[in-house]
């Protein structure tokens, strides 16, 4: 049924590791953390030297769905100064005109300056151009962001003198319609005044990447009441940015414990069973998800598509990655037009599958996964011409 392919289960990492629609707030913030004090006085010119680092993390704590680009806005103007690399970090040299953007060269996805406008404050991409010394206090007025197609980003400010190499702390990336804010704990609601002070402590820290620290106040937040279901959840989020896989897992499982109807930790849970092949323990995750939020996470049918398919169950996994891709019109995940060209793929429709191979390249182009895609999309062409189905090719 799946001769000369390969299997999800072959490429799960690659699959799997995606974004989710997993709650967690990101309100617009201005915090920064600078990875060296600024020396005194003002309006000092910037040398072309002043490094800036930081990273992006999504507020569920998965992994980028793709790079993010790295904004600067200084009043009215925008300009990308980089990309994120695969684990999310980024910099750039402020300033230095000849060279402004330190990205993955891998990044060929979108041009290189998709903003309009110019900024004389920041960093420019014209090649060859001398760097031209500016006031620094003119960075009072200009805040960083990412930018992703379906999602949301808090913003980070500059440190007024910065010097050296300045880390500039985390931007965090909400997906689109999916903040904690909609969906409430009944059990959260009952939470005492000291628990929810910490809790919305931990928020604000949560915003401006300050994750130590809000690590710190909903560790409070449960102590102070182990019910809380969105601390739970909420501090699960900030250790798997953190990169502390087993207390995230504990966290996620206790806020579940806490309060069982509360949807958003089935999400990052069955995220975590389809990453270790635990095809069963993914699908009830995803099925329970869904039946207590049928139109919020369209992840959570993605992932119970992945757990069908890998289970032999093709109709179900057609099913469920069908609602998954209606209930992303923006392809913010666009790796669900891949797990439906290989469902029709092992369904031998595979002028269906070359379709959704074809829509996967045009909107990611360039990437990761795109030489495989175009083997993929080649191997059905030629299946469905020996097959004689009707010819998916898109005509002029």
């Amino acid at each position: 049924m799946r001769r000369g392919y390969r299997t999800i289960g072959q490429i799960a990492s690659a699959l799997v590791l995606l974004w989710t629609g997993a709650i967690a707030q990101t309100r617009p913030g201005t915090g920064v953390t600078p990875g060296a004090a600024p020396p005194p006085g003002s309006g000092d010119n910037l040398p072309r030297t002043i490094i800036f680092v930081g990273k992006v993390a999504m507020a569920d704590g998965s992994s980028l769905p793709g790079q993010a680009a790295i904004v600067s806005t200084c009043g009215s103007n925008t300009r990308r100064e980089a990309v994120t690399r695969p684990d999310g970090s980024f910099s750039f040299v402020l300033g230095d005109r000849s060279s402004s953007v330190m990205q993955d060269a891998s990044n060929t996805d979108r041009s290189t300056d998709i903003y309009p406008g110019s900024n004389s404050t920041m960093t420019s991409n014209s090649p060859g151009a001398a760097p031209v010394p500016f006031d620094t206090r003119t960075l009072a007025d200009c805040d960083l962001t990412a930018d992703l197609h379906g999602y949301s980003s808090s913003h980070v400010g500059f440190p007024a003198m910065p010097s050296g190499t300045v880390n500039l702390g985390t931007l965090v990336l909400t997906g689109h319609g999916t903040r904690s804010d909609a969906v409430v704990s009944v059990t959260s609601l009952q939470a005492p005044g000291n628990a929810h002070k910490e809790f919305e402590k931990g928020q604000s820290q949560l915003d401006k990447g300050k994750l130590a620290d809000a690590e710190a106040s909903f560790r409070k937040a449960v102590g102070e009441y182990p019910q809380y279901a969105e601390a739970w959840y909420l501090l699960g989020n900030v250790q798997t940015m953190k990169k502390d896989s087993a207390a995230a897992h504990a966290s996620y499982e206790a806020a579940q414990q806490a309060d069982p109807s509360f949807p958003p930790p089935y999400l990052p849970l069955a995220h975590e069973a389809a990453q270790a092949h635990r095809w069963q323990d993914a699908l009830a995750l995803s099925n329970r998800l869904i039946s207590l939020d049928p139109a919020r996470f369209p992840m959570a049918y993605y992932y119970n598509a992945v757990a069908n398919f890998n289970l032999g169950h093709l109709q179900e996994a057609e099913s469920s990655a069908l609602k998954a891709e209606s209930l992303d019109p923006g392809h913010a995940e666009p790796r669900i037009q891949i797990l439906l060209g290989m469902i029709y793929t092992a369904r031998h429709n595979y002028s269906a599958a070359a379709q959704h191979y074809r829509t996967y390249l045009q909107i990611v182009p360039n990437g990761p996964l795109t030489a495989q895609v175009k083997s993929d999309l080649a191997k059905c062409d030629d299946l469905a011409k020996a097959t004689g189905a009707p010819d998916s090719t898109p005509k002029p």
